[in-house]
């Protein structure tokens, strides 16, 4: 009698059973929710509530993948969803009804990313602080100044966003650049 012995699982099958799972709906629901606010921040809005429900459920679902399947791509999505919230809280009275739902909307997207284990990147304490390559982009340079010596960051254009000690977005900033030279003088 030979001994039979089981199938180790392909990709593909791994891939067509998490293409079943309701996490992966949900993170495509998520990321698809965060492109569309993108393009119009007044969409997102309207289904504030549905997002609600549909970000706890993922969370839950991300919290129950294995450490190989880190839930990169739900974390990108909330991460855009908040980078249009903050848009919208910029661009509203912060008395109005829209102002707080977006607040509202915004601390429970950090409160989730939190949950995933990640980190937010980029805060007012980075502010002043020598440019760090490691996790930030120089998007904007400014002249330095006595308050911003060469090298410091003036201002988090975008947050950052770190798994671990992996880096998934890193954060936009503006920095003070030295003064260009007049010319040489001996």
């Amino acid at each position: 009698m030979t001994e039979v012995k089981p199938k180790k699982p392909t990709l593909g099958a791994y891939v067509e059973e998490l293409e079943k799972n309701e996490f992966i709906q949900l993170q495509n629901m998520i990321c698809e929710t965060a492109f569309l606010a993108l393009q119009e921040p007044e969409s997102l809005l309207e289904r504030i509530p549905e997002l609600e429900d549909g970000i706890q459920r993922l969370t839950e679902a991300a919290q129950q993948l294995h450490e190989s399947m880190k839930p990169v791509a739900a974390l990108t999505g909330f991460y855009r969803l908040l980078v249009v919230q903050e848009k919208i809280m910029q661009d509203t009275d912060p008395r109005s009804e829209k102002h707080k739902n977006a607040d509202h909307f915004h601390r429970a997207l950090q409160q989730n990313i939190q949950r995933l284990g990640a980190k937010i990147l980029g805060s007012e304490k980075h502010i002043g602080q020598p440019f760090d390559p490691a996790w930030q982009v120089i998007r904007e340079t400014q002249e330095s100044s006595d308050q911003f010596p060469a090298g410091s960051v003036i201002r988090i254009l975008s947050h950052g966003l770190r798994l671990g000690d992996e880096l998934i977005l890193p954060a936009f900033v503006a920095v003070a650049d030295s003064p260009e030279e007049g010319g040489n003088e001996s």
